[in-house]
């Protein structure tokens, strides 16, 4: 789950199920990516792209991110 809303929320890929994210991603990653992939994306979605209250301020990447679904916050 965490790989499938970071994925779309980077603007990466634009999917409706974790299903159809990672048959887009064996697609198009090469397969030395796979398993270091999931580890990676799993630790950034909980500690900075969380699902609510994504910390796009400590984000290494947000200059990339296109916050596909984050709502500007007051």
């Amino acid at each position: 789950v965490h790989v499938h809303r970071i994925c779309n929320r980077f603007g990466y890929i634009v999917t409706n199920t974790p299903d159809e994210t990672e048959q887009v991603l064996r697609d198009n990653l090469p397969v030395s990516h796979w398993p270091i992939i999931n580890k990676v994306l799993v630790l950034h979605g909980q500690a900075c792209c969380r699902p609510i209250g994504p910390k796009c301020n400590e984000c290494p990447v947000v200059a990339e991110c296109q916050k596909v679904d984050v709502v500007p916050r007051k």
